[in-house]
């Protein structure tokens, strides 16, 4: 789909533990609320209502044989995304795929797939 940004990744994670990193993983792409102080100008605090935080990405794993987790991630905003992979590449996981939209084609190490602009890792 044109509109989306794409990647998957894949985790080991330790074996028995995999339901439990699916659900983190789920989770913490997902909608999260949190404390939101307002202050006055006296900085007397009028407000701290709870409100949604989101990446704007969504999240999807799926549990492989020993321990190995797929990550799939959607995103409408690159950055967030970009920023996301980023993280889990540092703490192990490995980039199968990314699909980012506004890719710049010519000269460059990504191919056409129906319109598309995909590059497998």
């Amino acid at each position: 789909m044109d509109d989306f940004n794409e990647v998957i990744l894949t985790l080991q994670v330790h074996k028995g533990l995999e339901h439990a990193y699916k659900k983190a993983i789920e989770e913490e792409n997902g909608t999260q609320w949190k404390q939101n102080p307002i202050f006055n100008s006296d900085m007397k605090m009028v407000s701290n209502e709870l409100k949604p935080v989101w990446s704007g990405n969504y999240a999807f794993v799926e549990i492989g044989n020993d321990g190995v987790l797929t990550i799939s991630i959607v995103s409408h905003t690159r950055p967030n995304l970009e920023k996301t992979v980023d993280w889990y590449v540092q703490m192990g996981a490995k980039l199968l795929y990314k699909n980012y939209r506004e890719v710049e084609k010519q000269n460059s190490p990504y191919f056409d797939i129906g319109g598309q602009s995909a590059m497998y890792c």
